[in-house]
């Protein structure tokens, strides 16, 4: 028993004399600021985030390049960050879920990650297929590959800066021309098309197609004329969009029984157009061929109108002279000297159709003059409508 005591006395003894100790210990941790304080944390990883366009895909590295970013501080003012994508990474495309080998070039992306030193690793990768619409006339048709050539595209920022664009079909694509349904084979080189679809790594796929009948305009000077082929070469001088690039070429236009004619001065059907006259011709453009649906006589060359004149005078005794020799664009005057009033005018009476627009129309009072320029080579009567006795001739020559 006294044992134990004398134990239970030494332990107390101990403790008190320990305690001073401990409580100096624990008073200068409190002054410190260090009692349950963490371990410091690791250097935070920047975030970052960009939009772009996919410009190269590395399978092996699993690295996406996206062009002139747009985004954060960190990547605006750079012409490509090289993105990495890991197991963690979160990829949809065109609002599905997706995986890298799914990416395209020429996607369109929405990226955000964090930066690991100079790496930038993506956390979630949003990815669409580009679309595209643009309109112009097709220049080629490569009928093995199923692919339009168009030229001096119009339309959306992707094809804007392009010369031309070759554009594929496929067995989904919706066509139609003129209005109605069509297929591929319908389309032909000069059509003014429509076309909306989408750019999957640099490659253009039509979804729709609207295809047009191009019709032309120009204004030119016959250079030929194949009656039996019902062909006229042209050297174009004006022209609408289709015909202008040809300014100062010799074009090829077709015709047939439906192609209307609007002739005068001589020129009664298409056959009597020679080389130097002018005219102006409608049509539609197929392929390589342009048919004309209508073909005007303009006259002469323009620089042969009106480089010479002559007079007549209407007498008591007729015509003065009665025959008169001029070349072609000479413009020939009639003045009446008599008191009687006179009407100039084509043969024969009374329709006056040998040289269509020969005719005053009415009869001229004294000094009244009436002019016509005589654009076509030929020997064409005339009479005074209000006196058939009074005759002359006009001989044109070339």
């Amino acid at each position: 028993m006294k044992k134990i005591t004398t134990l239970t006395s030494s332990l107390v003894l101990a403790s008190l004399l320990l305690s001073p100790v401990a409580f100096a210990e624990n008073q200068g941790n409190q002054g410190n600021g260090n009692e349950n304080k963490p371990a410091q944390a690791g250097t935070q990883m920047k975030r970052f985030e960009l939009s772009g366009k996919i410009s190269a895909l590395d399978a092996t590295a699993q690295t996406l390049t996206v062009l002139n970013p747009k985004g954060s501080k960190m990547v605006r003012g750079k012409d490509q960050v090289v993105v990495t994508v890991n197991a963690d990474t979160k990829i949809r495309r065109n609002g599905q879920s997706a995986v890298f080998a799914d990416l395209k070039t020429s996607d369109s992306v929405k990226v955000s990650g964090k930066i690991d030193g100079d790496k930038y690793v993506a956390s979630r990768v949003v990815a669409t297929t580009p679309k595209f619409s643009l309109s112009g006339r097709i220049l080629a048709i490569d009928a093995t590959n199923k692919t339009i050539t168009v030229k001096n595209p119009k339309g959306n920022k992707d094809v804007r800066k392009l010369d031309s664009v070759v554009v594929y079909t496929t067995a989904d694509t919706k066509i139609k021309r003129d209005g109605k349904d069509a297929i591929f084979a319908d389309l032909k080189v000069g059509d003014k098309v429509e076309v909306g679809g989408t750019i999957e790594a640099d490659k253009y796929t039509a979804k729709r197609i609207n295809a047009h009948t191009s019709k032309f305009e120009l204004t030119g000077t016959v250079v030929s004329l194949d009656t039996a082929a019902k062909k006229l070469t042209i050297t174009v001088k004006t022209g609408n969009a289709i015909t202008r690039e040809f300014k100062g070429k010799d074009v090829v236009i077709a015709y047939d029984d439906s192609t209307k004619l609007v002739l005068s001065n001589g020129i009664t059907a298409i056959g009597d157009l020679k080389a130097g006259m002018r005219v102006n011709v409608k049509g539609v453009a197929s392929g390589d061929i342009w048919m004309a649906t209508r073909i005007a006589f303009l006259g002469a060359k323009k620089s042969e109108e009106g480089k010479s004149s002559a007079k007549v005078e209407i007498t008591a005794g007729g015509f003065a002279p009665a025959s008169l020799t001029a070349k072609v664009g000479t413009k020939v005057t009639w003045k009446n000297e008599t008191d009687t009033l006179a009407w100039p005018a084509s043969d024969p009476h009374p329709v006056h159709t040998g040289l269509p627009g020969f005719d005053a129309l009415a009869g001229l009072a004294h000094d009244a003059t009436y002019s016509f320029t005589f654009l076509t080579a030929g020997s064409f009567g005339y009479h005074d409508h209000l006196n058939t006795s009074h005759t002359g001739t006009i001989v044109v020559t070339p």
